[in-house]
């Protein structure tokens, strides 16, 4: 059984609850042996990373996308993976609001998480969340990697320079813990990732001062690309015919697919990539369009 995990219950909210209900209504168009599992992304909170979030939450709004998500069958997977947080931090209203929210749902969400920090605060205020430790960490070695699978995280997301490194893969006892990110919008061995990760993470932190929100300065990398067709050229990218051919028979299943604050046209062509069968590609692709021009 694959299971992928999709992106952004923000800017792709509808499209997203839309996607479910054609996932629901119209099952025999997507692949076989497969579920979407969750949904990951955050709001404008302080422990957000990976990309930036601007503006400022609306908990009332918050409250209502977790409840219709995990009404729609999605799971939640916050992305609170902030590399700059201090003790300070942790006490943020909002965020520890949210996390009360994403509690009471009948539902078990997820925290997708970057600093120990913050790993060891939500495993004792929050229990009942399960803990998925970030692409964001860089683990860089094997060593790194299988030290973190006999942890107690319920997934981790390999460093996706790792996708083809059969030597590393085909060694991993826990194969069934990891997740590999499918189609990374950075480069290959990106120079800059680190220093990006902490740049995105510092300007999390400067949008809760109202003083500071409208000029935070942008941090451009020029390694990014956005869409479909410039993740294919990269050496880390793994398609569907791979993944059912490679992976899955190996034992791994989790699968990310990167996207969050981008183009909703590239998400639409990534989900007709990965979801659907072949046969229906062209038809959903069509649809999922009509829909993102009429709403």
């Amino acid at each position: 059984m694959l299971r992928f995990h999709i992106p952004d219950f923000q800017k792709h909210y509808r499209l997203n609850t839309w996607l479910m209900r054609y996932y629901k209504i119209l099952r025999k168009r997507f692949i076989d042996d497969m579920i979407i599992e969750y949904i990951y992304d955050s709001f404008p909170l302080i422990w957000n990373g990976g990309r930036f979030v601007r503006g400022k939450t609306d908990l009332n709004l918050a409250e209502k996308t977790i409840r219709i998500l995990n009404e729609e069958g999605l799971r939640i997977a916050f992305t609170f993976t902030n590399c700059l947080l201090t003790e300070e931090h942790l006490k943020d209203p909002d965020s520890n609001q949210v996390m009360r929210m994403a509690s009471n749902t009948g539902v078990k969400n997820s925290v997708i998480i970057n600093s120990p920090l913050l790993e060891d605060y939500i495993r004792r205020e929050y229990p009942e969340f399960g803990i998925i430790l970030s692409t964001t960490r860089q683990l860089k070695t094997p060593e790194d990697l299988n030290i973190a699978l006999q942890k107690d995280y319920e997934l981790v997301v390999l460093d996706y320079n790792m996708n083809h490194d059969w030597q590393t893969l085909d060694a991993i006892k826990e194969k069934s813990k990891c997740e590999f990110l499918v189609n990374a919008c950075c480069g290959d061995d990106c120079p800059v990732r680190g220093e990006h990760y902490r740049a995105i993470s510092q300007q999390q932190l400067m949008n809760a001062d109202p003083a500071l929100r409208d000029n935070i300065p942008n941090y451009p990398c020029r390694w990014k690309r956005y869409d479909y067709f410039t993740f294919r050229t990269f050496r880390n990218f793994m398609g569907i015919d791979e993944i059912r051919e490679k992976y899955e028979p190996r034992g791994f299943s989790h699968f990310k697919l990167e996207g969050r604050g981008g183009d909703a046209i590239h998400l639409v062509e990534q989900y007709v990539q990965y979801l659907i069968k072949p046969e229906y590609r062209d038809q959903m692709r069509y649809e999922l369009v009509q829909f993102l021009i009429n709403s």
